[in-house]
């Protein structure tokens, strides 16, 4: 049975000379910057004194063995391990994406073009002058133009878009099993 306890008098002579002098003079500090200085280490004394413990055989091999770096390093590699094969079961099954887009625009989206609109609304003007026999029913085509180019009208200056996807492989020339098999066997 082990105790571990500080004796703080024996070594307070050692640290008062080391904390009141500098660069070998004997200027000393000033009191408050003496004890601003042994402060913490009166503290951690009490605490270390306060925590004096008798450990037994179990529990020193418990506490090395909570504290073994190599055994935490080793813990670590096997929970990689561990989410790794995870990850390669994960891949028997479909995958599923989402993707969406908006866009708002200052002026109306429209099927038609400019110059195809003009020429809809003209229609009877056009058809017209090339042929004479046309003219009289020029504003009646004119409107028939009117009307099929507000058909083709979207008013709409907003537009969005989204797309799911699923996503299942189906044959992969054994990429996912050998995958698979190759993060069991790591993790074991």
């Amino acid at each position: 049975m082990l105790q571990y306890a500080l004796h703080l008098h024996l070594f307070l002579p050692l640290l008062v000379d080391y904390f009141c002098t500098r660069n070998q003079n004997t200027t000393y500090l000033t009191m408050n910057k003496l004890i601003v200085k042994l402060l913490p280490v009166l503290l951690s004394a009490f605490v270390i004194s306060a925590q004096g413990q008798v450990l037994s055989l179990d529990s020193c091999r418990a506490l090395a063995i909570g504290n073994n770096k190599e055994l935490r390093i080793a813990h670590s590699r096997v929970q990689a391990a561990r989410y790794e094969n995870q990850a390669a079961r994960s891949a028997y099954f479909p995958r599923i994406n989402a993707t969406a887009a908006y866009r708002r625009s200052s002026e109306e989206i429209s099927l038609l073009s400019g110059e195809q609109k003009n020429a809809l609304q003209n229609l009877g003007t056009a058809i017209g002058s090339m042929v004479p026999q046309f003219s009289p029913m020029a504003s009646t085509l004119n409107a028939l133009g009117q009307n099929i180019t507000d058909a083709l009208r979207t008013y709409t200056r907003n537009a969005t878009v989204a797309a799911v996807t699923l996503t299942q492989p189906i044959y992969m020339g054994g990429k996912i099993n050998a995958y698979n098999h190759i993060t069991h066997y790591a993790l074991q």
